[in-house]
Order: structure tokens, then C-alpha cells, then sequence
């Protein structure tokens, strides 16, 4: 008998919103769903691109934490480019007034989600999986 493989959710943040993060990070684990925070991972001996990489295939959702200090960073942009290119569903939440201009054309036409508490979106992404569950 083939196993189903869980819902996943990517969690990318800055170090500045790391206490946010791992708030939703134990809200979705909490509601069965499993979770990729970067804190959680890499194994020794492993590259942390190759970490994120995989991570961003194996997941369904990538939910990125968008603050005025990851707006630019290089890191936020090479995640939301491999979830782009791969055709993720993208959640950008927006922790704070920032200029989200510079973010690529695909991630600005989603609806973003504003000051929205991590156990809203969990329960929000919760649902989501269910749904995908009962796809599959």
C-alpha cells in the first residue's frame, strides 16, 4: 500500500520574524500539517541551498513573511523564484508597511495577507490541506 504523502508548508522569513514564524509553524504542526522552517532543517553535512531546494519541490504552499528587512534580500528572492518557476501556491504576508513593488509580478497578484494572525493562517492553510487531501 503506497503512503500519501502529507500537505507541506514552507515558512520563509527573516530573522526578525522568526518568533511569528515559528508561531504558525506550531499552529499548522498542531493541525496535522507538516511544516519546513529553516530552523528545522539542514542535516550535517548537507548544503543549505540543496536543503531549501528540496524543500521548495516537496512542499504545496510557500508562505513568505515579508517585513522591510527581507523585502530585498537575495534569500527571500531565490525562494520566490523556485516557487514561481515551479508553480507553487505563494502566500505573502505582509508583517509591517512595506513597499511591495520590487517583488516579482507573480507574487504581486496575490492577494496578500496583512498583519493576519499566524493561527488564522494556520487554520486558513489547514483547510486548504483537507481539501488537497480529499483530491488526491
Amino acid at each position: 500500500m503506497a503512503s500519501i504523502r502529507k500537505y507541506q508548508v514552507f515558512i520563509s522569513r527573516s530573522s526578525k520574524d522568526s518568533p511569528w514564524a515559528k508561531r504558525l509553524a506550531k499552529g499548522l504542526a498542531e493541525r496535522g500539517v507538516q511544516v519546513w522552517l529553516d530552523e528545522s532543517s539542514p542535516e550535517p553535512g548537507s548544503s543549505s541551498r540543496r536543503d531549501i531546494e528540496k524543500a521548495l519541490r516537496d512542499s504545496d504552499t510557500i508562505v513568505a513573511l515579508i517585513d522591510e528587512e527581507n523585502v530585498k534580500s537575495p534569500y527571500l528572492f531565490f525562494e520566490l523564484g523556485i516557487a514561481v518557476a515551479m508553480g507553487k501556491k505563494i502566500v505573502p504576508v505582509v508583517l509591517g508597511n512595506v513597499d511591495l513593488s520590487g517583488l516579482p509580478f507573480d507574487v504581486k497578484q496575490v492577494q496578500d495577507m496583512k498583519k493576519t494572525p499566524p493561527e488564522k493562517i494556520a487554520d486558513q492553510l489547514t483547510a486548504e490541506a483537507r481539501e488537497q487531501g480529499e483530491k488526491r
